[in-house]
């Protein structure tokens, strides 16, 4: 049998997109009793009406970037993560339509005990 040292089998009804795969996992920074997760992507789109008017169609591309964080904890018990993520679309002719979302939040889980 051909494979990986290590490589657990799939089970049945486990798609390729829900196999756990730890060796692709980002490692983040260690921060004490938190695990930084820096991230950036960049992307290129062309829209050939940005406006979306049936009528004097307008196209051009738009760059837009998406950077982010996340900060999680990693404490045996209870937890606390904390994100913040934008998106800045530049568009290369028509300018006065750049725009920038962004969220920020945290969420958390309390453990309760038998205690």
């Amino acid at each position: 049998m051909f494979g990986t040292a290590g490589a657990q089998e799939p089970q049945p009804g486990e798609t390729v997109t829900d196999r756990v795969r730890p060796e692709l996992d980002p490692l983040g920074v260690n921060m004490g009793g938190f695990v930084f997760f820096p991230q950036l992507g960049i992307a290129e789109h062309y829209d050939d009406n940005i406006f979306s008017t049936d009528m004097g169609e307008i196209d051009d591309f738009i760059t837009v970037i998406s950077p982010g964080l996340q900060l999680r904890s990693n404490w045996n018990n209870h937890a606390l993560n904390f994100f913040a993520d934008a998106d800045a679309g530049f568009y290369n002719d028509n300018n006065a339509e750049n725009y920038t979302d962004f969220s920020v939040g945290a969420n958390g889980r309390l453990d309760a005990s038998r205690d």
